[in-house]
């Protein structure tokens, strides 16, 4: 009898059990994965501008893609060709081979060239602002204030960055503020640092990813050995090959379930999703110096062609010494501070949509 209770005990027990089960492994899945409309991976075809609104007190710019649907409003020259996923990726290795060619004692070899087409005066990966000038080179965009005309300025004059009245000029130190100067309470900051070589770049310290919740097993040295930056004019993050490796296997893991598709370009760990309404990915972290893990946003995970071709936004170095860039795509949704003054990053998810 004893035996027999123990088995109806048990029964109950896993029947108890199949009865919560699901809504467990919904909670526990909302830790650990993002599920995404699959039609929300591809732009929209109308221009649809974003429902986050910044603080009253303060300035904003109004951003947009510069080949997405917005991006031919107020622009009055001819139509700009819409680039290929291969020419934008293409373009994207150009620009990191040039970073690395920069950065470290190796020569890169550049398949085009590091160029940026740009529509806007606001270019976040440039050193300088750029503002419009009479004759514009081939048109002008449309802008509220007048463009300005060099011919007819009695201030004006071309002075090279090499010229003797450059050099006499002593370094000086301002402040240009836009609204209240106030910040998400939600930053989690890390070190910045100045790199000698570069001094258009921040170097940052990456100590670790987590895929799905969980920290991966990669050696510390693996980060170390490679010069980590912050670069907004890169699209795709750049990782050491061996911490590419252990992100690709892991999350391919809980990914079985759907169908592979072709690389694209850089991108070699690719899905298709075009029978699907809605996915499970699981989510991507990653541990900064100072600030601890900082999740992705799932705009920040994958990079779609089609929803026949939906890859992982991430790309291997050649080398585990080659400079580790943490690109655009990834910072996608955040409020990014970068505070000069006291050489440090934030960073504070949710911050645009």
């Amino acid at each position: 009898m004893a035996t027999t209770s123990h088995q109806y005990g048990l029964r109950l027990f896993v029947l108890s059990c199949a009865l919560v089960g699901s809504v467990l492994c919904k909670d526990l899945q909302a830790d650990t994965h993002h599920t995404i409309e699959v039609s929300s991976l591809l732009p929209s075809a109308s221009c649809k501008h974003s429902a986050t609104k910044g603080d009253a007190k303060t300035s904003s710019l109004k951003v947009v893609h510069k080949f997405g649907s917005c991006a031919s409003l107020g622009w009055s020259g001819p139509s700009i060709k819409q680039p290929t996923h291969a020419d934008i990726l293409r373009e994207d290795q150009s620009r990191v081979n040039s970073i690395n060619s920069r950065l470290t004692s190796k020569a890169a070899s550049v398949a085009g060239p590091n160029r940026v087409r740009q529509s806007d005066a606001s270019i976040p990966a440039s050193d300088l602002t750029w503002t419009q000038c009479r004759p514009c080179a081939k048109y002008c965009y449309q802008q509220k204030e007048p463009i300005f005309n060099p011919t007819a300025s009695t201030s004006y004059g071309n002075i090279s960055c090499t010229s003797s009245a450059c050099s006499q000029l002593s370094s000086a130190t301002g402040h240009l503020t836009f609204g209240k100067g106030t910040s998400a309470a939600t930053l989690k900051f890390t070190p910045l640092s100045t790199i000698s070589e570069g001094a258009s770049f921040y170097g940052i310290t990456i100590q670790g990813i987590s895929v799905g919740g969980k920290k991966l097993s990669i050696p510390a040295s693996t980060f170390s050995n490679a010069p980590g930056i912050i670069d907004s004019g890169t699209v795709i993050t750049r990782l050491p090959p061996t911490a590419y490796a252990a992100l690709k296997k892991a999350f391919m893991e809980p990914m079985t379930k759907y169908p592979t598709a072709p690389p694209l370009s850089i991108l070699d760990t690719c899905y298709n999703f075009s029978t699907y309404s809605s996915v499970s990915i699981p989510k991507v972290g990653f541990y900064f110096s100072g600030a601890g893990e900082v999740d992705l946003d799932s705009n920040g995970i994958m990079y779609a062609a089609s929803t026949s071709q939906v890859c992982l936004a991430f790309a291997a170095n050649s080398d585990d010494t080659d400079v580790l860039i943490y690109g655009n795509v990834q910072q996608q949704t955040f409020e990014v501070a970068y505070d000069v003054g006291a050489m440090k990053l934030g960073f504070a998810p949710n911050a645009c949509a």
